[in-house]
């Protein structure tokens, strides 16, 4: 919230798609920020396709303390045309090609200025969406994924066996 309230992009609103323990301070911080007109709350989404259909970027700032690291709301939006802003060092930063299809950012700063950049820059913003929208359905395709587990899968098949030393802890019976 705050991010987007910094880029102060004019005409731009905020989508607040989902549900969660954030959601009750970030209503409290648009009171505050005097946003009303500028963030809405959705709640959780049952049609993903028609909530994309309605967004240029995506603002994709995980909590600290995710363990997600193939987030199927980020995948939904490259295929979708959604422009994905994220953070680096982030468990989905690996699903984003920085300036390909998608812009990555080293930190909260840096998103701000990449909101402002998406926001004024049209051309940038369709040649990322277009890319997104081509690569993401090269690589999340089902036949595609399938034959890269199939690789996978063969050659630990035939990778020889190894011995694993595993420490276990004495358990104690009282």
């Amino acid at each position: 919230l705050d991010v987007f309230a910094q880029a102060n992009c004019p005409g731009s609103r905020l989508l607040v798609v989902g549900q969660g323990d954030l959601v009750d301070p970030w209503k409290h911080n648009v009171d505050e920020l005097n946003l009303h007109q500028r963030v809405q709350f959705k709640g959780l989404a049952t049609d993903v396709p028609g909530e994309l259909a309605h967004m240029d970027v995506l603002l994709y700032l995980p909590r600290p303390d995710s363990f997600a690291t193939s987030d199927l709301a980020l995948q939904e939006a490259l295929l979708a045309g959604v422009v994905p802003v994220v953070l680096a060092g982030s468990p989905v930063a690996d699903l984003v090609e920085h300036n390909v299809d998608g812009l990555i950012a080293t930190n909260l700063q840096q998103c701000v200025e990449h909101l402002q950049t998406l926001d004024t820059n049209r051309e940038l913003l369709q040649r990322l969406r277009s890319a997104g929208q081509t690569r993401s359905k090269q690589n999340l395709n089902p036949n595609h994924c399938a034959r890269a587990f199939e690789h996978l899968y063969e050659r630990i098949c035939t990778t020889p066996k190894q011995a694993h030393h595993v420490q276990l802890p004495q358990l104690r019976v009282a």
